[in-house]
């Protein structure tokens, strides 16, 4: 074993602690396997943990944000390693540097890419993300990278290989834009380095009107959102809507019935604003909060969906998949449907047409009578084109040893960050973290909603529960 001196660091950024753990887990434990020394921060503690660990190399799950925030921070200081490992959905980066769909896109992401020559590799999940990357010309042969999806790195026959009949039905939530996480606080000043702001330590706080007011302020077309053509903010808000009124019809005739239902919200959404529902349908409903995925699959004979990638999941584990959108007949294509929708997966989905037709095909996937989805020969091209599934071996894995094997060859030296500006990023840290635990003081509320908030910093425990929950997978 190296020496510790002489082992490479590695920093792992974390975007969604409840989405991404998982994966990032699987990550850290390839690169420590092979002799590196591996810390994994959120978005909130980067900065402070690229200052500390002066890692030969940064992992980012992404480059795109806006403003001047602590992942374009890490990759302008230059003197680590940058690998871009995407996590968000299941868009590939790509998308965000080349866009697809909409005249003058390109041109607005063009910021973007004045990132892209800092970048030693960008992780790219299927061949086709890697070919739009090449053809555009935008990065060099070597630098762009084929891994795989490592949403995907489980053994998905073994795990799901009991029977799922007389299992609740599955519902995933996806409400982000009606129960934002941040709908009071984003605790994002003093660490992002943002300079126009309403508060000292934390945005003004928002009540709903004022949400609202701001959020189709800072959406509408034109601004941080580029959206399909003829489509705008208020489409967005109708599909949430429609999707939200689906599930209390559903809802209220399922549990009539006696049915069962797991629910699972999304991961930027708030909890609290589900304690209507389990109120209502007690005791048939339970809100799900498992730390992977892949646990909720294991409980759910079938899963209702509108609009969400966590379908794919849903899909390799066998479980049928009823979406809700043609419930809505022409409105939801009218609203909705555009690429940034992901038109293509309506087409791996059962798709009834009614209620009572939903209610039936619930009722034959709680018996194990009903397909995992219409068409299987289509998902199974899509996911080798697009995710570069099936693998020999986990996505983390190649990305560990790839990422190990340009360190070996490298021979730049980690940064070096003078006392005062380490000092001063320590002291926005604490005080960050004072007034998080001053809040918590004042309103006990807080302190569920910090506990679920997906920026704050990743515990040692959490990696350890995660950890022996993988070993058990």
């Amino acid at each position: 074993m190296n020496s510790r001196c002489d082992r490479k660091r590695v920093l792992v950024h974390v975007d969604l602690r409840r989405r991404d753990l998982m994966h990032s887990v699987w990550l850290k434990h390839w690169l420590e396997q092979m002799g590196a020394e591996v810390r994994l921060c959120s978005r909130v503690t980067l900065l402070r943990e690229f200052e500390r660990f002066r890692p030969n190399a940064t992992i980012l799950s992404h480059t795109y944000s806006f403003g001047n925030e602590p992942e374009q921070l890490v990759v302008r200081a230059g003197r680590t390693r940058v690998f871009v490992l995407p996590t968000e959905d299941a868009r590939d980066d790509t998308e965000n540097y080349l866009g697809s769909h909409e005249p003058g896109w390109f041109e607005h992401r063009q910021r973007e890419g004045r990132w892209l020559p800092h970048i030693s590799r960008l992780y790219c999940w299927g061949p086709i993300n890697r070919r739009r990357m090449l053809e555009a010309g935008l990065m060099p042969e070597e630098r762009v990278i084929v891994c795989g999806i490592p949403r995907f790195d489980l053994d998905w026959a073994r795990l799901f290989s009991e029977p799922m009949a007389g299992k609740p039905i599955g519902i995933i939530g996806n409400f982000g834009d009606l129960n934002p996480w941040d709908f009071y606080t984003r605790p994002w000043p003093l660490m992002h380095g943002q300079t126009k702001q309403n508060g000292f330590l934390f945005k003004r706080v928002l009540d709903g009107p004022q949400y609202y007011f701001n959020m189709v302020e800072s959406t509408r077309a034109g601004g941080e959102i580029n959206y399909p053509v003829n489509r705008n903010v208020e489409d967005t808000l109708w599909g949430s809507l429609a999707n939200l009124r689906l599930i209390f019809d559903f809802l209220d005739r399922w549990t009539r019935l006696g049915g069962k239902v797991i629910l699972r919200p999304h991961s930027l959404e708030r909890f609290q604003s589900y304690d209507l529902l389990v109120e209502r349908y007690r005791p048939h409903l339970q809100i799900n909060n498992d730390p992977a995925f892949f646990l909720f699959l294991q409980k759910v004979s079938g899963v209702l969906s509108m609009s969400s990638t966590a379908i794919l999941e849903a899909l390799l584990a066998n479980r049928p998949i009823i979406g809700l959108e043609s419930i809505l007949k022409g409105r939801y294509q009218e609203h909705c449907e555009g690429t940034w929708r992901r038109a293509p997966y309506l087409d791996w989905m059962w798709q009834p047409d009614s209620m009572d037709a939903l209610i039936e095909m619930a009722h034959a996937a709680t018996r194990g009578e009903l397909g995992t989805c219409p068409d299987p020969t289509l998902f199974a091209e899509h996911l080798l084109e697009h995710y570069g599934w099936p693998r020999n071996e986990p996505s983390t894995l190649t990305v560990a040893r790839d990422v190990m094997d340009f360190l070996a060859h490298d021979d730049l030296e980690p940064p070096r960050v003078p006392p005062w500006k380490q000092l001063q990023n320590e002291l926005k840290y604490e005080g960050y973290m004072f007034a998080r635990r001053t809040r918590q003081i004042v309103s006990p509320e807080n302190r569920h909603r910090d506990r679920l908030e997906h920026h704050l910093g990743i515990s040692r425990r959490e990696e350890e529960d995660m950890m022996r929950c993988l070993r058990r997978a």
